[in-house]
């Protein structure tokens, strides 16, 4: 009996021991990763900028090696703003073509190398028409994909139309603030000082997606 009572209680500590164990081992680091490994974006003028996330990747991990093949096509740099949760990886097209970027990614006790291979094509205007109200502003973005204008400071219809080939995806709203809304086609809206509309593109065929912004000042 004394010797069945030892084994219970030997049992029991390691039981214990192996449960605190458990608790108190480390967790493993994430390996990085990127939320794509193959893209097509646009150039235009003004120079537009895409970011993409760079996955499992804090802000206080380790880049290094971050080049472009062919800086004429791509140029590329890592933002760490506080804004995002995910460090990300920031590609500015500038003429058309292809590029591969790459990056290693220390994490933990191991190096990671990310890549992507990016592909630049020439701008084309998305919209058919871009009214807010009944004016249209799509001729402003007839040669990039930023544009400012006047702000009414009223409540007017915002209403978007793809060009043949494109497809509207989303409308949204982003107000000083930094809150971004997303509202259906048509909509009315109170317009506020300082806000930005983004009308958000796609076309299936030449796998390209495209943002057109109207500053409103």
């Amino acid at each position: 009996m004394r010797h069945t009572g030892r084994m219970r209680s030997l049992l029991l500590t390691v039981f214990v021991l192996t449960a605190m164990l458990g608790v108190l081992k480390p967790k493993a680091a994430a390996v990085p990763k990127l939320a794509e490994k193959e893209v097509t974006y646009m150039a235009a003028d003004p120079l537009p900028s895409y970011s993409l996330d760079i996955i499992g990747v804090t802000k206080k991990s380790k880049i290094t090696d971050l080049k472009s093949s062919n800086g004429n096509v791509a140029a590329v740099a890592i933002s760490k703003s506080p804004f995002y949760k995910y460090v990300q990886l920031v590609v500015d097209p500038l003429n058309p073509g292809k590029t591969n970027i790459s990056f290693k990614v220390k994490y933990g006790n191991k190096t990671k190398k990310l890549s992507l291979k990016v592909t630049v094509k020439k701008y084309e205007n998305a919209c058919a028409s871009f009214k807010i109200g009944s004016k249209d502003f799509a001729s402003k973005f007839r040669k990039g994909m930023f544009t400012t204008v006047s702000n009414p400071k009223k409540s007017k219809k915002i209403s978007i139309k793809a060009k043949k080939g494109w497809k509207l995806k989303a409308i949204r709203l982003n107000t000083k603030n930094g809150k971004i809304t997303t509202i259906k086609n048509g909509t009315a809206v109170k317009l506020k000082k300082y806000m930005q509309i983004y009308a958000d593109f796609y076309n299936s065929k030449k796998d390209v997606t495209s943002s057109l912004v109207l500053n409103m000042y």
